[in-house]
């Protein structure tokens, strides 16, 4: 505070000069004057709105004065004198300051950061007198209320439901009758990466290079990675797989391009809020190709064939079954409900697309089943002769025939012969040669087999003779082993009493009991091996267990 004194004296305590309200230009000068009259030794001070102004005081000639350089729009308002003298204080009459001049920014807007969906505020505060008419544009355009947009007297604006397309730089224009002032503000939205530049679809001929475009852009900044059709993941800072790379500008490239590289590749953008992705498919253009050779295939006559030509090509190839220099089939796949003999021979798939031409073969051998034609029937023939089953079969190839009895095959020995023909020759027939015999006829495509059955006619008398000889030879065996231990257990004392006699009578048993024993074992031991002998597959092998 500046206090100006007055030496002077005066009766009457009153000013006599009163401050007068003045209008000034921003940046200009305004000075205030103000003399008191009656106060001895009077101080001087100014009051703007109440409160002491502590500049620009001071004092000429008894006079009081209050100078404002560079007025602003805060130097605006009342102003007053005030003159003080012991106990004696006098205030003048006030002044009013009006200033005027262009807009001023005083608290400019903030950037803001919200989330899709969230409201942005920006709140600002314009001064300017006239009072400035604030006006907000948006890519050069000029805002204006609605449903998302508000826009307030203050300058304040406000805008909700925030989407991507809202971010980007605002401009407030404050203006009045002696100009015009800007503020700048940034939107930035945060959200979901947004794709700038999308891969498309390709397609290419092999040994080609491929280059996949892709960026994107979000707050925060998105990462971005390329899936491949195989699963792995890549991005600028990986190493190459095989020959596909991305540069530092996220590019996906693909050296010598093949077969293999062929489907989709997706450009995937993650920040901190999410994923996402854009697709492209990658369609490679290559001659058709097989993935296996066909091999030869044979066949039973009256089965079905079906058979698919393994080759593939881009684009799609035609498919042709070639037989004996004929198209027989257009598709890939070829079909033959029942094979015939007509059927066999070469087939050519001949596949082709405007890349080029492939074709592969096989040989097709279509078998018949073994047939027997000439079956073999039962056969009778008397003990040592000779017993003949005929059997004939066909089939393709020709199948090869073959005799058993009881699952034994039979092969040629002294008295079995196996003929070219397939006839089975049995000579000296015994018994032991009669039973069931199979002819099977077998070759690739399977088998047939037929059935006939042996009677050797003479050996039942033989059988029974075998059987009553060793009967009677076992009974007999029985019997003197009985009477013979009847009689060695008759009591052997003498009825006279003669010791002697009695030893004699003993010994002589003994002798006679050896004697017998000695003819038991012969009879047991060589009578069953002329049973053996009689018949060696009869029923006299039984009777010797």
């Amino acid at each position: 505070m500046v206090f100006l004194h007055n030496f002077g004296f005066s009766s009457s305590q009153s000013f006599i000069e009163h401050p007068q309200d003045d209008f000034q230009i921003k940046g200009g000068t305004v000075t205030f004057s103000c003399q008191a009259t009656g106060l001895v030794n009077a101080t001087y001070y100014w009051l703007k709105d109440g409160s002491n102004v502590t500049r620009g005081n001071s004092y000429v000639n008894s006079k009081a004065y209050l100078t404002i350089t560079r007025v602003t729009f805060d130097d605006a308002g009342l102003y007053s004198c005030r003159a003080s003298s012991n106990t004696v204080i006098i205030t003048s009459n006030q002044a009013r300051l009006t200033v005027e001049g262009s807009p001023e920014v005083v608290q400019p807007p903030s950037a803001q950061s919200p989330h899709v969906g969230q409201t942005a505020s920006f709140t600002c505060k314009v001064i300017g007198n006239p009072l400035p008419t604030v006006v907000w544009y948006y890519k050069g355009a000029v805002l204006s209320n609605g449903e998302r947009i508000k826009i307030f007297d203050n300058g304040t604006l406000i805008i909700s439901s925030i989407m991507k397309s809202d971010a980007g730089q605002y401009k407030l224009e404050a203006k009045n009758d002696f100009g015009v002032t800007y503020a700048s503000v940034e939107l930035t939205v945060l959200g979901f990466p947004r794709f700038t530049i999308s891969p498309f679809n390709k397609v290419v001929k092999e040994n080609q290079t491929v280059i996949f475009s892709c960026a994107a852009t979000s707050e925060p900044s998105p990462i971005i990675q390329w899936l491949l059709p195989n699963g792995i993941t890549i991005t600028s800072h990986s190493m190459p797989s095989g020959n596909v790379r991305v540069l530092s500008n996220n590019t996906l490239v693909i050296d010598k391009v093949a077969e293999v590289h062929g489907g989709i590749y997706k450009c995937v953008a993650t920040n901190s809020l999410g994923s996402k992705q854009q697709k492209a498919s990658l369609s490679v253009l290559f001659s058709p190709r097989f993935a296996s050779h066909l091999q030869n295939i044979t066949k039973t006559r009256g089965q079905e064939l079906s058979i698919t030509c393994p080759a593939n090509g881009n684009p799609t190839p035609k498919f042709q079954w070639i037989f004996d220099g004929n198209v027989v089939e257009n598709q890939q796949t070829l079909t033959i409900p029942a094979l015939t003999v007509d059927n066999q021979g070469e087939y050519v798939c001949r596949v082709n697309n405007s890349m080029g031409v492939a074709s592969s073969s096989f040989y097709l051998r279509a078998y018949t089943l073994p047939n027997i034609i000439t079956a073999p029937t039962n056969v009778t023939v008397a003990i040592g002769s000779t017993a003949n089953f005929h059997c004939q079969a066909q089939g393709d190839p020709t199948p090869s025939v073959t005799w058993s009895k009881s699952d034994v095959v039979i092969g040629s020995s002294d008295r079995y012969s196996v003929h070219s023909n397939g006839t089975l020759s049995i000579t000296k027939a015994t018994g032991c040669d009669q039973g069931l015999y199979s002819c099977r006829a077998e070759n690739a495509a399977g088998r047939d087999e037929r059935k006939a059955y042996l009677v050797v006619t003479g050996t039942q008398g033989v059988t029974a003779l075998a059987v009553c000889a060793a009967f009677l030879g076992v009974s007999l065996v029985v019997i003197v082993l009985l009477l013979l231990y009847i009689w060695r257990n008759i009591k052997r004392k003498d009825p006279t009493g003669n010791t002697e006699s009695v030893t004699r009578n003993e010994a002589a048993e003994d002798q006679v009991y050896e004697v017998c024993f000695l003819l038991i074992i012969i009879i047991y031991v060589f009578q069953p091996s002329v049973l053996i002998t009689r018949g060696s597959c009869g029923t006299a092998r039984v009777i010797t267990l």
